[in-house]
């Protein structure tokens, strides 16, 4: 609320419509003008491993009206920022390492970082979401988004017996070898 007292936000979230298609997949769609004129305007991505350019907005640009609150942990620099185009409620942005200007490609830190997060909440609604470049990302500085969503999504209901095993597989490993790094 006190960012959105301070004017901080670039429209104030106004979903006018939204619906379930019909179809195998039942995608939610929603109607969020603002966003299609306000938002920032995406950088010219040509490449999903086009490096950060400092010369470009980037989260160590954030006001501190911007910024929600810092993560604790020693030597890294992770924040939680507000998202100034939501598409949902509570929209906001994870910023793993901000400092360290990295661009937008999943790291480790990241990863277990959002999957922190994410594990923390006891809500069924939280949602963590990571868009590549050429995947409509508007910046190129590693950011995760954090959002709260009232629909179930595919994969809350999808058949993933394979998926959901090699997933879990990866997360195990993920957290052995972090544990493995700080012993």
């Amino acid at each position: 609320m006190e960012a959105q007292k301070n004017g901080v936000f670039r429209y104030i979230l106004n979903i006018q419509d939204s619906k379930i298609l019909e179809g195998k997949y039942h995608f939610l769609v929603q109607l969020n003008i603002d966003r299609g004129y306000k938002r920032r305007s995406p950088e010219n991505i040509i490449s999903m491993n086009q490096p950060f350019n400092g010369e470009d907005f980037n989260f160590t640009k954030l006001v501190s009206e911007e910024q929600i609150m810092n993560l604790i942990n020693t030597d890294k620099d992770d924040i939680i920022a507000i998202n100034a185009s939501p598409i949902e409620y509570c929209h906001s942005l994870l910023l793993p390492q901000r400092c360290k200007q990295l661009p937008q490609l999943v790291t480790k830190h990241s990863l277990l970082k959002a999957i922190e997060l994410f594990s923390l909440s006891l809500s069924s609604y939280i949602r963590v979401a990571f868009n590549s470049l050429c995947a409509f990302a508007s910046v190129n500085h590693l950011h995760w988004h954090l959002y709260y969503l009232r629909w179930r999504m595919l994969l809350e209901y999808i058949v993933t017996t394979f998926l959901f095993c090699y997933s879990l597989y990866i997360y195990i490993l993920l957290v052995q070898s972090s544990y493995i790094e700080l012993n």
